[in-house]
């Protein structure tokens, strides 16, 4: 007796995206205490801290990508995050603003001393950019111009991390 062939079904039709990789993408949640921070990816602005935070975080593809924070006052923050395949989410993110020194230049008579009213710490003189490190933002500061024990002037100046500030002293002792 003569044997049939037997038939074979076909395979069935590939998955339409069988043989693609799904594109992962993960959520990273972004948080910090100065949400007028600027957040760029890959060097792409994303937008303010306070929207991207408000839309649950940023949403990156898989690979390494470099997050940096920006705000004028604060010293730019760079984070690297890595989205592995299949990573829904990736570690939260934190801007910690820390405060960029203020400049302050005090316009009057030539080379005088400009110091703290509060301890009589020297800052600089007169005429010449002083770098004034800062711990918040913005700050008062009370200073006295000339020399100890003959003071030329007094002032109360506010100060802005990141920022310079011109004050003039008039030319002659008060």
């Amino acid at each position: 007796a003569a044997r049939r062939p037997i038939r074979q079904r076909p395979p069935p039709p590939p998955a339409p995206d069988a043989g693609r990789p799904v594109p992962t993408r993960a959520t990273v949640e972004v948080h910090g205490q100065h949400k007028g921070a600027e957040v760029f990816v890959d060097g792409a602005r994303q937008g303010y801290l306070y929207k991207i935070e408000g839309v649950g975080g940023l949403v990156l593809g898989a690979g390494r990508h470099q997050i940096r924070f920006t705000n004028p006052g604060c010293a730019d923050q760079l984070e690297i995050v890595t989205v592995k395949p299949g990573q829904k989410r990736a570690p939260p993110l934190e801007f910690v603003c820390r405060p960029r020194p203020a400049t302050l230049r005090i316009v009057g008579p030539p080379d005088l001393e400009v110091r703290r009213s509060d301890d009589g710490t020297q800052l600089g003189r007169t005429n010449q950019d002083i770098r004034v490190p800062m711990t918040v933002l913005e700050a008062r500061l009370g200073l006295t111009i000339g020399a100890p024990g003959d003071s030329f002037d007094r002032q109360m100046v506010t100060l802005n991390a990141g920022q310079r500030t011109v004050v003039r002293v008039a030319d002659r002792p008060r």
